[in-house]
C-alpha cells in the first residue's frame, strides 16, 4: 500500500480532509485524482474571456432598453401626484413591463444561429 493510499484510507475512516479539518459530509478525494484532473485541462486552447461571453449586442441593447423603461417607471412615479393615475397605475405597469418582460427577454434571447449547409 502506497503512502497516498494510506492517507486516503485514514481519511475515509476518520473523515478528515486534506487540510486537517473535520468534514463529515464530503466524499473523500483520492490524492492521485487531483493532479490528473488538473492536467486534463488543455492550455493550448486558451482564448480571450470576452469571446466566450454568452450575450450578444442584441442582449445588451435589450438590457439597456429595460434599464431605460425601469428608470422611466420610477420617474413617472416620482413626478405624479400622490393619488394620481400616473403614480398608482401607470408607473407600476411600466415597472412591471421593465422588470418582468424586457430584462428577462434580454437575458434569455438567443439570436438565430447561422447554419452552414454543405452541399
Amino acid at each position: 500500500m502506497t503512502e497516498a493510499d494510506e492517507k486516503y484510507a485514514v481519511q475515509r475512516r476518520v473523515g478528515y480532509s486534506f487540510q486537517g479539518t473535520l468534514n463529515l459530509f464530503a466524499k473523500p478525494i483520492h490524492p492521485d485524482y487531483i493532479p490528473r484532473a488538473m492536467s486534463e485541462k488543455s492550455t493550448s486552447q486558451t482564448s480571450h474571456w470576452l469571446s466566450e461571453l454568452p450575450f450578444t449586442k442584441v442582449n445588451y441593447a435589450l438590457f439597456l432598453v429595460g434599464i431605460f423603461v425601469i428608470a422611466l417607471g420610477y420617474i413617472l412615479m416620482a413626478t405624479g401626484e400622490l393619488n394620481s393615475v400616473q403614480s398608482l397605475s401607470l408607473s407600476p405597469v411600466v415597472l412591471l413591463i421593465g422588470y418582468l418582460v424586457i430584462i428577462p427577454v434580454a437575458i434569455m434571447y438567443r439570436g438565430s444561429e447561422k447554419k452552414s449547409v454543405n452541399r
